[in-house]
């Protein structure tokens, strides 16, 4: 089981996430917008937006997503924790 922080950007997610990686190292995922399957055309600023990033050290992980309203995302209201397990009987446990 291991806790996770995840940050949330006004879309400098990518920004950020590349010099969290500089500082501490390890390796750094993207997932953006148009990456997902969907037939839902994002409008050309979204596209890019990051949909889940993902850096992981030996056992740290940090996550982070781009939001895509800027009224949305306000200093104290953009981090969240999550619970990671590997089965369905370590969260239940």
């Amino acid at each position: 089981m291991l806790l996770a922080p995840c940050l949330f950007f006004n879309g400098n997610c990518r920004e950020a996430m590349t010099f969290y990686q500089s500082c501490i190292g390890g390796e750094l995922q993207f997932q953006t917008m148009t990456d997902i399957p969907s037939h839902y055309p994002w409008p050309q600023p979204m596209q890019d937006f990051i949909l889940q990033a993902c850096l992981e050290k030996d056992e740290f992980k940090l996550c982070a997503s781009d939001l895509p309203m800027d009224d949305f995302c306000k200093q104290g209201n953009n981090i969240s924790l999550w619970l990671v397990c590997g089965t369905y009987q370590e969260l239940h446990d």
